[in-house]
Order: C-alpha cells, then sequence, then structure tokens
C-alpha cells in the first residue's frame, strides 16, 4: 500500500471500509490512527462525512482542576495534521475521498514496533474465546499470552499484547458483573437451580434487606454427604477477596479417604448469629441430619451456635491449630511444649493425663502462659486424645486434611476475583475432586492390592470388600498384630501386652458366639475399621471370614451402593437422572390422568404400580450386591417390566 493509491475520488464501500483502509494504511506506514470529527444527516441519522486523523492529532484539553502542570498522564499528541476526509455520496450510495494530508510532523515507527501501536491492537472474537476458556480455567494471562504467541509465530503476528488482554478479560467480568454483586449470586444460583432442582442455595439478609451471608450445596454435595457426612470438617480460615470476606466449606471423607465437599458458605461476619444461621441451613439442606461429630478451629462463636443447633453432634478442635498456639505461647519454654505435646497425644487414660498436667503446670512462672493454659485445659475433652478417643471421627483430629482445598483456591484466586469467577472456580476444584474419586474407583478395579499374608483367607477378603487405601490401613493393623501376645484370659476378657513393652497391654472383650467385641483402643468405634488387637483375637481363634457387623460400609468398594447411614427424605438425582425421571413421571402422570374418572382402571394402575415397586427393589438389590451401575438384567426382571409398562400404556379412555 503505496501513498500514490490514495487519492481524491477514491471510492469505498461504506464509511467501515474507508477506516479499515486508514487503520492499514496507518500500519503499514508506521503511525497510530484515530476517528475524529462526525457529521450525520438530520433527516435519517445516516454518516455522511468522517475525518480519520493521526493519533498524534491535536493537543490534549488542560484539565482545569489539575492544572497546566498536571502529571496525570504523559503527552501523546503533537498535533500532528495528517488526515483522511470521506463523504458519503448518495447518488452513487459510496463513500468517497475528500481531502487528505500524508505528512506527518513526528517519526513514524519503524516495522518491527509496529505492532505495539493502540489502534493496531485489537482482540477480536476469535481470540477472545480461547482467552476466556483459559481464564475460567485459572490460567494467567500471562501464560496464556505466551502460548499465543507461539502459536501464532511471534508477537507481531498476535494482533494484541498481554494489557490487552486484561483489559479484555476486565470488561468481560464488569459486564457479567453489571447488576451488582448480589445480582450475580441470584444469576449464578438461579441458573444452577434451573439446570437441577436438587441444587440448593439459601442467602441471609440483613435488616436493610442486604446479603449478609451465603450457602450452598450442589447435587453432588448433597449425595456425598448421604453417603460420607458422619464426620464432618468445617474450615473458615481462607479469606477470598479485598473484604476479608470469610470462605468455608463443609468437607469429609470418601470411601477411598478423599476430600468430598457437603457445601459451601461465604460469611460477612463471624458472629454466633451467623454460625447459628449457617449450621442450621446446612442441616436443612441435608435433610434434617447432623453429623456425629464436626472439627473446627478454636472459635467461641462457632462453638456457641454449635450447641444451638446441633446438640447431639460431637464438637472435636483442630489440633493443629491448637499446637501453633502452643508453639507461640510455650516458644520459650521447650519442656513445657514437649509435655503439652505429650498430654495432646501420646497420652491414653483420663487419669493419667490429669496427673501429667498438674505435673506441668506446676512447673509455669510466666502468667501470660498460666492463663493460656487455664484456657485450653477447659476444652480438653475436644483436643485430648484420651477424652477424644471414644469419638467417631474417621482419625480425624486437624483440619490440615482439608487444606487441600484451600491450597487448590489459593492457585486458582487472587484478592481482585469478583463473585461471579469466585463460584465458577470453586466448581471447577469441586468437579476436580469428583474426579479423583472417579479415578481411584477405576484403579481400584483394576487390580488388587499387595498381600503381605497371600494366603490368608481374611485379607483375600477384606481386599476384595474394602477400598485400596483403606485395606492397607487394615492390612497394617493385622501385621502388627503379630506383634502382640495373650498375657491372660478370663471368660470372654482377653489381655494383650507387646512384645516390644510388655508394660503395654489392652483388654478385648470377645464373645464366639455372638461375636461381640470390645477393644480398650477404640478405633473400630472411632474409624470404622479393625485394630491390631482384635485381629490378634481373630488370629487366636482362627477366623477366616470377617463377620458382616464389623465392615463399615462407608469404607468399601460399593459404599455408594449401599443405603446411606444419613439419608434424606428428598431424592436426589444428578442432571441425567433427573432428566430421565421427569420424562418417566410424566408418562405415568399422564396414564393415571386418563383413567382417574373409572374405578375400574383406576385398580388396574394401582396394581401395575405395585408390582413395579417390587421390580425396583429387585433391581436396586442388584446392583448393591454387585457394586456397579453396569449390572446385567435377568430376563425375568426385563420381561416383568415389560409387562407392567405395556400395562400402564395400554389403559385409556375407552377402557
Amino acid at each position: 500500500m503505496d501513498d500514490c493509491i490514495l487519492s481524491v475520488g477514491m471510492e469505498f464501500d461504506s464509511m467501515d471500509a474507508a477506516w479499515d483502509f486508514w487503520k492499514e494504511y496507518g500500519k503499514r506506514m508506521g503511525f497510530g490512527v484515530r476517528k475524529n470529527f462526525l457529521r450525520r444527516s438530520k433527516i435519517d441519522d445516516v454518516e455522511i462525512y468522517r475525518m480519520f486523523t493521526c493519533a498524534k492529532e491535536g493537543q490534549r484539553r488542560i484539565n482545569k482542576k489539575r492544572g497546566e502542570n498536571s502529571m496525570e498522564r504523559w503527552e501523546t499528541r503533537c498535533g500532528c495534521e495528517a488526515m483522511l476526509e470521506v463523504v458519503l455520496v448518495r447518488e452513487k450510495m459510496k463513500v468517497v475521498v475528500k481531502a487528505f494530508i500524508l505528512e506527518h510532523n513526528h517519526e513514524l515507527e519503524p516495522p518491527k514496533i509496529r505492532h505495539f501501536l493502540i489502534s493496531q491492537r485489537e482482540v477480536s472474537a476469535a481470540q477472545g474465546q480461547p482467552n476466556e476458556i483459559a481464564n475460567d480455567a485459572g490460567l494467567r494471562p500471562s501464560s496464556t499470552s505466551d502460548l499465543t504467541v507461539m502459536e501464532a509465530g511471534g508477537s507481531r503476528l498476535v494482533g494484541y499484547i498481554t494489557e490487552d488482554q486484561k483489559s479484555y478479560l476486565r470488561t468481560r467480568r464488569q459486564r457479567h458483573m453489571q447488576h451488582g454483586e448480589a445480582g450475580a449470586i441470584l444469576t449464578y444460583f438461579q441458573k444452577k437451580k434451573m439446570k437441577n432442582s436438587g441444587f440448593f442455595y439459601e442467602l441471609q439478609l440483613d435488616s436493610d434487606d442486604r446479603i449478609t451471608n451465603i450457602f450452598w450445596a450442589d447435587v453432588e454435595m448433597i449425595i456425598d454427604y448421604q453417603y460420607f457426612g458422619d464426620a464432618v470438617m468445617f474450615d473458615t480460615t481462607y479469606r477470598m477477596d479485598e473484604g476479608l470476606r470469610p470462605f468455608g466449606a463443609f468437607t469429609g471423607f470418601n470411601h477411598h479417604r478423599q476430600i468430598v465437599v457437603f457445601g459451601a458458605t461465604l460469611l460477612y461476619d463471624k458472629t454466633v448469629d451467623s454460625f447459628a444461621w449457617l449450621f442450621d441451613t446446612f442441616v436443612r439442606c441435608h435433610g434434617g441430619k447432623a453429623p456425629i461429630t464436626i472439627f473446627t478451629d478454636q472459635d467461641a462463636a462457632m462453638d456457641k451456635a454449635l450447641k444451638l443447633v446441633m446438640t447431639s453432634t460431637r464438637h472435636g478442635l483442630c489440633t493443629w491449630h491448637i499446637l501453633q498456639n502452643a508453639i507461640k505461647h510455650l516458644v520459650a519454654r521447650s519442656d513445657l511444649l514437649s509435655a503439652f505435646t505429650s498430654c495432646m497425644f501420646s497420652i491414653i487414660d483420663k487419669s493419667d493425663f490429669d496427673n501429667a498436667w498438674a505435673s506441668m503446670v506446676s512447673n509455669v512462672g510466666e502468667p501470660h502462659v498460666s492463663t493460656w493454659l487455664d484456657g485450653i485445659y477447659v476444652l480438653r475433652h475436644k483436643w485430648a486424645y484420651c477424652y477424644m478417643k471414644k469419638t467417631f471421627s474417621l482419625s480425624i483430629r486437624s483440619m490440615q486434611l482439608s487444606e487441600s482445598l484451600n491450597n487448590d483456591l489459593k492457585a486458582y484466586l487472587k484478592c481482585s476475583t469478583n463473585l461471579r469467577d469466585f463460584f465458577h472456580y470453586f466448581e471447577r476444584i469441586v468437579e476436580k475432586k469428583c474426579e479423583g474419586e472417579l479415578f481411584a474407583d477405576y484403579k481400584s478395579k483394576q487390580k488388587l492390592p499387595n498381600l503381605i499374608m497371600p494366603n490368608s483367607p481374611l485379607m483375600i477378603q477384606l481386599a476384595k470388600i474394602y477400598t485400596p487405601t483403606i485395606f492397607k490401613m487394615m492390612q497394617d493393623e493385622m501385621v502388627e498384630a503379630f506383634a502382640w501376645r495373650l498375657v491372660s484370659r478370663q471368660g470372654p476378657e482377653y489381655i494383650l501386652a507387646s512384645h516390644a513393652n510388655p508394660k503395654l497391654s489392652v483388654k478385648v472383650v470377645f464373645e464366639c458366639e455372638t461375636e461381640v467385641i470390645e477393644c480398650e483402643c477404640r478405633l473400630m468405634e472411632t474409624n470404622g475399621i479393625l485394630c491390631a488387637h482384635v485381629f490378634k483375637v481373630f488370629i487366636i481363634h482362627d477366623v477366616t471370614v470377617m463377620p458382616d457387623k464389623y465392615i463399615l460400609s462407608r469404607w468399601t468398594r460399593k459404599a455408594r451402593f449401599h443405603t446411606p447411614t444419613l439419608c434424606s427424605d428428598r431424592i436426589i438425582l444428578d442432571e441425567d437422572s433427573q432428566t430421565w425421571a421427569g420424562r418417566m413421571m410424566f408418562k405415568v402422570m399422564r396414564n393415571c390422568l386418563l383413567v382417574g374418572r373409572y374405578p375400574g382402571a383406576r385398580e388396574k394402575i394401582e396394581d401395575c404400580i405395585t408390582k413395579m415397586d417390587e421390580i425396583v427393589q429387585n433391581l436396586l438389590n442388584l446392583y448393591v450386591d454387585q457394586g456397579t451401575t453396569n449390572v446385567h438384567i435377568p430376563e425375568q426382571f426385563a420381561d416383568e417390566s415389560v409387562k407392567v409398562v405395556k400395562n400402564c400404556d395400554g389403559w385409556r379412555t375407552t377402557q
């Protein structure tokens, strides 16, 4: 494109075509361009005159509020007179060049930096979509920009720089947040609710009808809670925005001991009322069932709220947070810190704990240390092992286990992240957790774990029943059983002693006829797996098959095919299942409405539905037995199902 090409009378099909020509001309010559003066027809408001100029045209207006010597921005204009004037000729319906000036009063840019000119930089729609996808996936703009440059073959071929990409994404976020924060929240939740009616959310409003606290749980979270919501961790240590708004998550363990999420919350404050509302909403979301045990950090407001709402739930404190506080207070007294750690983790008997504690506090001289120890002693039933050993906990003592969720959030989020992006990122993190469980299920089906005792019928049975992670814990306990010996037996009571430490003994109660087992270590009661001491008694009695009563379904490979321990009155389905169920319900309702006025027909339909209930229950039993959704349905079930469907569809108003 040379200067001689541009001439008076040159024609374009439209004003946009003329602008594209001027922009391309500026790119070739090395100067930025700008749209300047515009005139429209007073009759039909059509553009009839346009002036395109150099980007350095004119002078910046003085900001009177700041004065002439203001340093607000660098000066970019120098009064360059280069320009292109075009007019619309209605007779031809063409845009014609009226005048132009091609001389500049400034130096033109060399080819290697012309792609930096603002008028030449634009994120097109085709380029914007990949950038949006990369942003939604949590990739930083700089990383996405590097990838784009590599794909294009150089930065000059991309058409924009990283700053333009950030501006594009910022504009996108503003567009999504155009109704404000509250509107964005409601829009997101309503879309999720429309997609699946099982989605649960609730907002708490203040006296001015402003949102103060938010709780939500998707269908997968609600389903997971039905199976694995017996022991729950609740952590609010992560702050998601510049306002230091706490983000909290209810988490637990699935049958692979992986973290699963049961619900999430954004809290605007951490008062007793806020926590009471949150815990009550959490329980209602999950059908009125509270967990057996919940672990939190040491928060007085949270403790009071739990006592008000979850009256039957055992409350435990995170030992990691307590230990960090102990280090802060006892850092100058290593002897006290060692004694405190022993009281927390090592002492089994309560009387031994009280003696050790009394001995420890007798050596305290500093008043602030004594005050802290007195305060934490009052809460000993929530953190000391000897007080928590009978609590069903799944070995949860610290909320560090749930910190993996916070780490994932930190990898995706920053202080400037808006609520819409936050919900999207959190949804992706939960999906990754679900994908991790599916992959663990896949691996567990491909091969059985290695057996240390391959000839043991009991170990072979347990390897088939439990997930690999839990079986490894079981097998370790089985191996440790050989480190114990029988000291004495009086009726159903067995006294076992450790080979390594003869002073260490454990009492096990075992009734051969009724198979009642009780062990002082309480591992079965607290974690749902058998301990080494019980395995030792099994060995003594040559038990080769694990009794069903000692198998906790939540740890098994078929955990999701058993009836949930905490079942809700609501039936929660995933999206595909809900679509199918809705279609089937419409068919049944249609037939019921068709025959509703005919008593004889109604009896027939009721008989068919009753028969269908029997078929459904038999099918469910098949799925539980085989522990998979890919079950071969025997012919008798298929035949009966067909008969029922035919009977239901066959009744019409003519009957």
